[in-house]
């Protein structure tokens, strides 16, 4: 017997929706069903809105909440006359889940800028001054942990070496003389964004995400106020903060305050992710905040200049529950990374962008090179992009020595690799990464890496769903004994496994039109997305794709064409145009 839709229980049909929440369009619908369904429907909707909603719909979303908004919120803001009395069966507050403060400030932009808003009255000035003087004021004790950083600030902010270009960019709320004309409507967004912060915490009844980064505020907007965001204003945080899961943490603000909070109310977090400020973050002590943690599994570290070899030492105590690093532009100029990391026997995620060079060796450490040459055998994902191990590390990582099973435990590997300085890579990898589902290699050197060097990670690599690889340097002669790029092509079209969904080859050969029409033609598989450096016309590439795609019953959903200089390939004539595709298919 069968249960009717509109039987089921309410926290069941929760428990369904739930497996949609990243699907809009599917619970837009669900919307339009029954009471019932909408009012399981409304919760997932605006557990991230300001996330999911476009930025076209930010208005809408702003006044949604503002009639939620106490009276002495809108007051500050001067909207006590305009706001209507909220008429809504849903508390909208109540749901968010995910809170991020570039987002919000983003939304509030939107909002002040707006025709309808953007009048400003003059008596509002002493209402906005008060809520300034409320941010400086803040307590004693948040003052006296801030002392030191002030310093520093204070240092940095009065350096010889600035220039009056780029003091007249950066604009302290505090010094009238040097603010900018429009500072009141400045100040009017960081109000409303303060507010509906302390709406969020007062209503929601916990959290699971929280973004504190300003990076991108202070890259698009130009604000670097240090006052405009302090946990301790928001009277109901850490009731809703004690579940949080996820934390993000950059910019030029006070954090002193913010982390010891953190350090006493948020013992659960999962996922941390801090974005160090060179100019100011010197005095800040980020190790208590993850040693607090119970079951750190994701850790993200970005613009480490210094003591990197300090964060190692905290990170001991999570030995066994770390799953996922990233190091994004970090200094490894005191340590070596690998071994710092000898004793993590759950990692399965090792990210490396932008960090240069990862050689560092310890002359005084007789044992370095055991250590040194460690092959992280539970890892799952590698990515060294921009930064640069030794060459026995990197083969060691990638054969996966010391395993249980035969082969590398790897499922995802991204590489941007001089071939001069690891020439055996993709052999290895061929022979060893039998498991792998993706890779993404960047290859740059001299003309001696074949094209054709492929062909064995195709034929052992035979659950394989996406091959990325982009290469250069390929100086084309009359005297080139390499196979024609056509060839090559027409021999991966036979070895894919059946597995592949996405393929790009953007190097500097390009295929012709013909290339691609006896590639696709000879292509068995079904796939999803392709990419490929050509030269002839577009129309005839077009024409192939669609053939392709009705032979398979598949459906042609992107088609994008970007051209590209060809200076090395003999085969180019002057009358063709060289370009670079990329299509998808449904």
């Amino acid at each position: 017997m069968f249960m009717k839709s509109s039987n089921l229980a309410p926290e069941l049909l929760g428990q369904i929706f739930s497996h949609l929440e990243y699907d809009l369009n599917t619970l837009y619908s669900c919307l339009l069903v029954s009471r019932i369904w909408c009012k399981s429907t409304v919760p997932l909707l605006y557990k991230q809105p300001f996330h999911l909603c476009p930025t076209y719909n930010h208005k809408k979303l702003i006044n949604l909440y503002l009639p939620w908004l106490s009276n002495d919120s809108l007051t500050l803001l001067g909207l006590q006359k305009t706001i209507m009395e909220r008429r809504s069966i849903f508390k909208y507050p109540y749901y968010i889940r995910h809170l991020n403060f570039f987002e919000v400030y983003e939304a509030s932009w939107t909002l002040w800028h707006d025709d309808d808003y953007s009048n400003c009255n003059d008596y509002l000035d002493d209402e906005l001054n008060k809520f300034e003087l409320n941010l400086l004021n803040r307590s004693n004790d948040d003052q006296n942990l801030d002392k030191e950083e002030e310093i520093l600030i204070s240092f940095c902010d009065h350096d010889d070496e600035d220039s009056d270009e780029d003091r007249d960019t950066i604009y302290d709320e505090t010094s009238d003389d040097s603010y900018p004309s429009n500072c009141a409507l400045d100040k009017r967004i960081i109000a409303m964004t303060h507010e509906l912060f302390k709406l969020f915490m007062e209503n929601c009844p916990y959290i699971d995400g929280l973004n504190l980064s300003t990076i991108d505020l202070e890259f698009y907007h130009g604000l670097y106020f240090k006052e405009y965001l302090s946990l301790p204003l928001l009277p109901s945080a850490f009731k809703c903060l004690s579940r949080l899961q996820k934390f993000v943490c950059g910019g030029n603000f006070y954090k002193k305050s913010i982390i010891n909070s953190m350090i006493k109310y948020c013992h659960n977090l999962n996922e941390i992710e801090i974005i160090f400020n060179p100019d100011y973050d010197e005095s800040i002590d980020w190790t208590p905040l993850i040693q607090a943690q119970k079951k750190l599994e994701y850790l993200t570290f970005s613009l480490v200049d210094y003591g990197i070899s300090d964060i190692f030492k905290s990170l001991e105590i999570h030995f066994d529950t770390l799953t996922s690093l990233e190091f994004n532009s970090c200094s490894f100029n005191d340590c070596c990374p690998f071994k710092a990391l000898y004793d993590f026997t759950n990692l399965k995620s090792l990210i490396f962008l932008y960090c240069g060079d990862l050689t560092y060796e310890d002359e005084n450490d007789i044992s370095q090179n055991r250590y040194y040459t460690y092959p992280f055998p539970t890892l799952k994902k590698l990515q060294f992009d921009y930064s640069y191990p030794n060459d026995s590390q990197l083969l060691r990582m990638i054969s996966g020595e010391d395993t249980d099973s035969l082969y590398c435990n790897l499922e995802e590997l991204i590489l941007n690799f001089e071939n001069s300085i690891h020439p055996d890579v993709i052999e290895c990898i061929a022979e060893e990464c039998i498991n792998l589902k993706k890779i993404d290699l960047t290859e740059n050197g001299n003309d001696n890496s074949n094209f054709e060097s492929l062909f064995p990670i195709f034929k052992n690599c035979r659950k394989l769903q996406s091959l990325h690889v982009r290469r250069g340097y390929r100086i084309a002669s009359i005297r080139d004994k390499r196979p024609d790029p056509g060839v090559t092509l027409e021999k991966i079209a036979e070895l894919m496994p059946f597995t592949m969904k996405e393929l790009s080859i953007v190097v500097e050969c390009a295929f012709t039109t013909y290339d691609v029409g006896i590639f696709l033609k000879k292509c068995l598989v079904n796939l999803k997305y392709l990419s490929l450096r050509c030269i002839g016309t577009r129309n005839e590439i077009k024409k192939v794709l669609k053939e392709y795609s009705f032979k398979n019953n598949i459906k042609i959903t992107e088609c994008n064409f970007t051209k590209v200089d060809m200076r090395n390939d003999m085969r180019t004539r002057s009358i063709e145009k060289a370009f670079d595709f990329i299509v998808r298919f449904t």
